[in-house]
Formats: structure tokens, C-alpha cells, sequence
């Protein structure tokens, strides 16, 4: 499960450096595995079983943040844009996934909703307000969008470990 990547490219300015390093941080960041790392080498049995004293299964938590990721980036983007429910909007019922092919889904719309993120961190003012968003910038979004998916990549690891997988 051990990424190893090189630093981020330097940027011209620090501003630059800024975005760069944001950018890098969507990507798996510096002190923590990326998602995709994080279930690389899951059998297709082991995606929906919950372990012992636990929550939620893989697919629930890779759903879950594909759910949010999503909502988070249409949040910031999309004036107008309405959010799942709280709580129950946000985590799937069911605890295995339909299908592998609906696995490799979520894991392709994460990638893309993160994708959508670093380009706009790479376009936008990343501290001007969003009038749509109460005020809330798009630097707070994207930090909001590290933090969220950093638990969830630990929480996989610790699913995984108790799973023995």
C-alpha cells in the first residue's frame, strides 16, 4: 500500500507553490497513501464485508466519499446546488457493491470529481468568497475535500487490517 512518488514539481511563484502543493495534496499528499493504493489488491469478496465492531465496509466508505466528494466540488462550483440529505444522503445502504464494474465507477468518479478540484485550484482566486457559498472560499473547499478523504484512506487501512486483507 506504500506510494512512492516523487515531490511535487516546483512552481514559478508562491503563489505557484501554493497551488502546486494543494494539487499534490488532492492527489494522496505527502503523509498519507491515495485511495486508489489504499484498496489496491482487495478481492471483489472482501469490498462488502464489515468487520467486527466496525461501521461500515470498503465500498460503503469508498461510496461515501465519492458521494461527498462530488457533493463538496458541486457545492463550490454549482450556485444553487443542493446536498444529499444529512446523514443518510451520504453513506450507502448496501454494503456490498452491485458489481465490480460499479467499484471501478466510484473509484473513476473520485478521480475525476479530485480532478475537477486541482483544476480549479490551479484556475481560480483560492481565497476569494463564493457569493453562492455563504462566503466560503475555494481553498477552504479543497482543504475540507483533503481532510475528509486523508480519514476515510485511514479508515480503509484499518477496515482492511481487521479484515485481514
Amino acid at each position: 500500500m506504500q506510494d512512492a512518488r516523487p515531490d511535487p514539481p516546483a512552481a514559478d511563484s508562491p503563489g505557484g507553490v501554493l497551488r502546486e502543493h494543494l494539487a499534490w495534496q488532492l492527489d494522496g499528499g505527502y503523509a498519507r497513501t491515495s485511495l486508489r493504493a489504499a484498496v489496491d489488491g482487495i478481492a471483489p469478496q472482501d469490498w462488502g464485508r464489515v468487520p467486527g465492531g466496525a461501521a461500515h465496509s470498503v465500498w460503503q466508505i469508498v461510496r461515501h466519499v465519492e458521494i461527498c466528494l462530488t457533493d463538496l466540488l458541486e457545492y463550490t462550483r454549482t450556485p444553487g446546488h443542493v446536498s444529499p440529505d444529512f446523514p443518510e444522503g451520504l453513506w450507502p445502504e448496501e454494503t456490498a457493491p452491485p458489481s465490480g464494474a460499479e467499484i471501478d465507477r466510484s473509484l473513476a468518479a473520485i478521480d475525476a470529481a479530485r480532478a475537477a478540484f486541482t483544476d480549479l485550484v490551479r484556475t481560480a482566486d483560492l481565497i476569494a468568497p463564493l457569493g453562492h457559498a455563504g462566503g466560503r472560499c475555494v481553498l477552504r473547499q479543497v482543504l475540507i475535500a483533503v481532510d475528509h478523504e486523508s480519514y476515510h484512506v485511514g479508515q480503509i487501512t484499518l477496515t482492511r487490517a481487521a479484515l485481514g486483507v
